[in-house]
């Protein structure tokens, strides 16, 4: 557990690395030709990274070692980075100790519990669930039914619930009472029906109807906002006698800052497992409610903003984008230059559709620049002619530049797990600035999920 000192140095440390490479986090890809991103690098990295294959720098930055001399300042950079941020290898520490598979989870109603094996049975908690969702409801579950075990405490309110497949599988496996509150109607109309479904065929393998039912989740429908939370809550605390804890697996933008404010301002909630997510929708500001900087350690150094950019770059996978350049799977990314030609070609011909909503284009084998600039502008209107605009000597110039543009966004990737660790680690000196007893863990393979770190906290 990190000292609070600790966490002020890290934090400091960390904003003066974003202040000094602000001109390389704060900026996007699609921008590479309007504002040459690429003469902005030292002329010691062009020198050197123009020589580098993509696989060797994708090695280079999951920490294999270099096959070459880097300028010291990357080298710098990149050690600064990983000393600072937070670890994002998981441990086992927090997993199941005969971590069971998906299929396992079966009922058993002699002791309220899943062992069985029956696959229709086993099929309800796969149901419309993806394998990202599967890895890490496993996981969560598991450590939220750990941490309210450790404080004695039996009921779970997930906020952000969706079709309720974290609260069924926390209300199921591990007998925990459980209400889901989700804003969107139709999520909570279909974690209704799964929930009938889950119930309908679990009577096939038991006659006690009554810990079915018991058992069975809440779900409500309603937007979870500051000036509703009172009576949001006032039902729960009648449900669990003052005695619960929040979840959230992924909560949008500032809803995670809400529920950590929602924790430090009622007795009634006894823990919290976050997993943060779209910090690019943070508020940042100064206000007492603002998303980012939470802590008052952070707020009172008035360094300069998160820019959105920097937020936006915090939310993409690091390993698994680095694994792809190890492979050699990167002539897909030649889109990023697509992207980035197109917008040369509009801001210099229609400049008020700079960072327009071009249309997202996913790349095929035969994707030629013409079929992507027809697919991506067909919701702006306007037409190109493909001899005069897309097949002069500039434009391609400038596709034959593309893994320059993959470098340039590979290293402003590097930096993201810095941005993200900044993030979170002010919402745990958040916590511990009124005495709270927080830590957070890398719980997910990042590669599978890459916010992938869970923030816990217990009130003892």
């Amino acid at each position: 557990m990190r000292k609070r000192d600790e966490l002020q140095t890290r934090i400091t440390s960390s904003l003066l690395i974003v202040d000094k490479y602000g001109w390389l986090l704060n900026t996007r890809v699609v921008d590479f030709f309007v504002d040459d991103h690429w003469n902005k690098l030292p002329n010691s990295w062009r020198e050197t990274l123009k020589n580098v294959d993509l696989p060797e720098i994708g090695d280079f930055l999951l920490g294999g070692q270099p096959k070459r001399v880097f300028p010291l300042s990357i080298l710098a950079l990149l050690v600064n980075v990983k000393n600072l941020s937070l670890s994002r290898i998981p441990t086992d520490n927090e997993r199941p100790d005969n971590e069971t598979t998906e299929k396992e989870y079966i009922f058993d109603a002699s002791e309220n519990s899943l062992h069985c094996k029956e696959s229709s049975f086993n099929n309800l908690f796969l149901k419309r669930v993806k394998k990202k969702k599967r890895h890490e409801i496993a996981l969560m579950s598991h450590l939220v039914n750990k941490t309210a075990r450790d404080i004695n405490c039996s009921g779970v309110v997930d906020i952000g619930s969706g079709m309720g497949h974290l609260v069924r599988t926390l209300a199921y496996r591990h007998k925990l009472t459980t209400i889901g509150i989700e804003y969107q109607h139709k999520l909570v109309d279909e974690a209704r029906k799964l929930d009938d479904q889950f119930g309908t065929t679990l009577k096939k393998y038991t006659k006690q109807n009554e810990i079915i039912e018991e058992l069975k989740p809440q779900h409500i429908n309603k937007m979870l906002t500051l000036e509703i939370k009172s009576s949001v809550f006032k039902e729960c605390h009648a449900i669990f006698k003052n005695n619960f804890g929040l979840v959230g697996l992924h909560p949008c933008g500032d809803l995670g800052p809400l529920l950590l404010r929602m924790f430090n301002d009622s007795d009634a909630i006894k823990f919290i497992c976050i997993v943060g997510c779209c910090y690019m929708k943070l508020t940042c500001d100064d206000s007492n409610s603002a998303g980012y900087p939470m802590s008052a350690f952070v707020s009172n150094l008035k360094a300069k903003p998160l820019e959105w950019e920097s937020r936006e770059l915090a939310c993409h996978a690091l390993e698994l984008y680095c694994q792809r350049l190890q492979k050699g799977l990167y002539e897909d990314l030649q889109i990023h230059c697509f992207r980035a030609v197109l917008e040369k070609l509009l801001v210099s011909k229609w400049p008020q559709l700079r960072h327009g909503a071009v249309k997202s284009v996913k790349h095929y084998e035969k994707l030629t620049f013409e079929n992507y600039c027809d697919i991506a502008t067909e919701r702006l209107g306007v037409r190109f002619d493909v001899e005069d605009d897309l097949r002069t000597q500039n434009v391609t110039e400038d596709l034959k530049r593309w893994k320059e543009v993959v470098m340039f966004y590979t290293l402003r990737l590097s930096l993201a797990p810095l941005v993200e660790s900044i993030i979170l680690m002010d919402r745990m000196l958040y916590l511990r600035e009124s005495g709270i007893t927080c830590e957070i863990i890398p719980l997910f393979d990042p590669v599978v999920s890459p916010r992938n770190h869970i923030l816990i906290a217990r009130k003892c």
